[in-house]
């Protein structure tokens, strides 16, 4: 028994000593931390690793648990070009340290700061906030450190950038993430040239608790105007949840000129509102509602931070959509007009916009009820669906509402392949082409309304080169429209019929229909023929159309339902491009009617008019396919 206890007795000595000289040695390595030689060894130590001057001033290290260290005075020195002398210029920092993410390599902590003043500045390719760190380095020290709450007696931030016509002051004070004074922020100077103001409010919540933090904010910048409230929840260091109810609005789009470093078009008045979550890798933006002018959208979009490539959904409608209001129309015309001077082709030898698309999944789904002023294409309403998956774009269904008929069909472009995959299946119903084509009606030769049906596949890297190698078939019918009696009567080369209607512009033909059928091959149509039949013409043209070169080799035959007193009529070549076609007659069959007026006229020269007399008929077939 005496023995127990006298080993009882040593260890309880034992202990006392130990815990005795870890006292000692906590008391010397404090006082060794608030040593002026530790803190000018600290200051060179973080001069060297973020290559700026430092300055540090009564460093303290109180005997608490948790750990809390605090800090007089912390300068870190800009670079000589900048304006401001410091990047930081803090007074009474202090922090508290939780102790086990400490052991565990990773900082979380609540921060304090009496006074602090942060000098920022850009000038062009140069930032007083980049350190010297490697870019890894600076990752992972971010990566480690969280501030779970803070509190600010004054934090002044200048932001600075010349060339850019910014220079914004922001002051902020209170406490944030924790309970004390309500944290306010305002912002004042110019930014991009634009006068700016701003100002964020918060009360003092803990950020960690079950009543979310709630931000509000307001900023005008020039004409336009934002607020909106931020609901914030979190977890020590990580948000777990945020909502933020928004709104923004402007009296035009060149209003934001400078924010978005390009010249926007002179709208009407616009107006933007949608409430954004976020939660667990996912991003919601419900309730969307735009206004610009009298025009309108409205839907639901989702965002969500899949594995392979972020995923996106989004339902949106519009019951009106007035192209005019968004004051780009004039522009657009004169881009298309320029455009179009220069471009060699009618089909666009463009590469496919496909840059991006293995960045992001999509599914998308638009309606548009009504649509006006939209140009050069005269749509009235659209609905389709597209989704993008793995760089696959298809777009099923499409319906749209152009020229008072409809479009439907689907349309697919593959571009993780090269050449690109596309292939299109397209009916079209009822299309007034005088709406469509407003330079026809202009000149007479509507051909009413038009229906088709178009169904290519083929591989290329863009619309021309894709066309110049699709198959399938193109097939195009109109009806009950006018033409050009002109138009005819030149094709038919009816001098006599030519020369009575050159004298009128507004003279018509009725039309009873016309028939395009297109079989498609490698790049090639070939027509089987197709017929254009007026009231007293029918005119049958068959050949080929090279739809890469946009090449035309056509041949037309006018067959007359009247009698015509002196007429040339013969077939007659259309060659060329698509947008430059020649038409010339074929020369031996008018040697032909020649020769024999000349034989005629050594009888009589009344006679010689006889080969130049077409006694005309009443074609039978007309738009049916014709016999072969």
């Amino acid at each position: 028994m005496k023995s127990w206890k006298k080993a009882a007795s040593g260890l309880l000595v034992a202990f006392a000593l130990f815990f005795g000289v870890l006292a000692v040695l906590v008391v010397a390595a404090m006082a060794i931390v608030q040593s002026g030689w530790a803190e000018r060894r600290l200051e060179r130590l973080l001069a060297e690793r973020i290559g700026r001057e430092v300055d540090l001033e009564g460093l303290r290290i109180l005997a608490a648990w948790p750990p809390q260290a605090g800090i007089a005075m912390l300068r870190i020195a800009n670079p000589e070009w900048a304006r401001d002398s410091y990047l930081l210029d803090a007074r009474g920092l202090r922090a508290t340290v939780d102790p086990g993410p400490l052991l565990q390599g990773r900082i979380v902590a609540t921060a304090a700061v009496d006074n602090a003043a942060v000098g920022l500045q850009r000038d062009r390719q140069r930032n007083t906030w980049e350190l010297d760190l490697p870019e890894e380095q600076s990752g992972d020290a971010m990566g480690r450190v969280a501030v779970r709450s803070a509190s600010i007696g004054e934090l002044r931030i200048a932001y600075f950038d010349e060339p850019d016509r910014t220079d914004v002051a922001i002051r902020a004070s209170g406490d944030i993430g924790r309970e004390g004074r309500p944290f306010q922020a305002q912002a004042e100077g110019r930014f991009r040239g634009d006068p700016l103001r701003g100002e964020a409010r918060a009360p003092a919540v803990a950020l960690a608790g079950e009543q979310p933090v709630v931000v509000s904010l307001e900023a005008r910048l020039g004409e336009n105007r934002a607020a909106g409230e931020l609901a914030l929840r979190a977890a020590t260091g990580v948000l777990q949840s945020m909502e933020a109810r928004i709104e923004a609005s402007g009296p035009s789009f060149a209003a934001l000129n400078n924010l978005a470093r390009a010249e926007l078009p002179k709208s009407r008045p616009w107006r933007v509102a949608a409430i954004v979550r976020h939660e667990t890798g996912r991003w919601n933006v419900n309730d969307i509602q735009a206004r610009l002018g009298k025009s309108d959208l409205r839907g639901a979009a989702t965002l969500e931070m899949r594995k392979e490539r972020p995923f996106l959904r989004a339902r949106l409608a519009s019951n009106l959509f007035d192209f005019a209001e968004t004051g780009i129309k004039r522009r657009i015309k004169e881009e298309v007009k320029e455009k179009d001077a220069k471009n060699e082709y009618l089909i666009p030898h463009d590469a496919w916009p496909t840059d991006g698309w293995d960045l992001l999944d999509a599914d998308v789904e638009l309606t548009m009820k009504e649509m006006r002023n939209v140009h050069p294409v005269p749509l009235q309403a659209a609905e389709l669906r597209a989704v993008m998956e793995n760089a696959a774009l298809r777009v099923d269904p499409l319906t749209i509402r152009l020229a008072d008929g409809t479009v439907s069909g689907r349309f697919a472009l593959n571009a993780s392949e090269s050449p690109q995959e596309a292939n299109a299946l397209i009916d079209i119903r009822g299309l007034r082409l005088s709406h469509l084509v407003p330079q026809v009606q202009q000149k007479k030769v509507a051909l009413g309304r038009l229906n088709g049906h178009v169904e290519l596949t083929g591989r290329g890297e863009s619309p021309g080169q894709w066309l110049g190698n699709a198959n399938g078939r193109i097939l195009f019918a109109a009806e009950r429209g006018t033409a050009s009696g002109l138009l005819v009567e030149i094709l038919g080369l009816d001098a006599a019929e030519a020369a009575r209607l050159l004298g009128k512009k507004n003279d018509k033909l009725p039309l009873r229909c016309a028939v395009v059928d297109l079989k498609v091959k490698s790049g090639t149509a070939t027509a089987s023929p197709f017929v254009i039949d007026a009231s007293d013409t029918v005119l049958s043209v068959e050949g080929k159309l090279d739809l890469g070169k946009e090449r035309i080799s056509l041949t037309a035959r006018a067959e007359p339902r009247d009698a015509s007193p002196f007429t040339l009529r013969t077939p007659i070549d259309i060659a060329g491009t698509f947008l430059d076609p020649q038409v010339k007659p074929h020369v031996g069959p008018l040697a032909g009617r020649a020769a024999a007026a000349i034989g005629l006229a050594a009888i009589n020269p009344l006679l010689a008019l006889i080969p130049f007399v077409d006694p005309g008929g009443d074609p039978e077939d007309g738009c049916q396919p014709q016999k072969r």
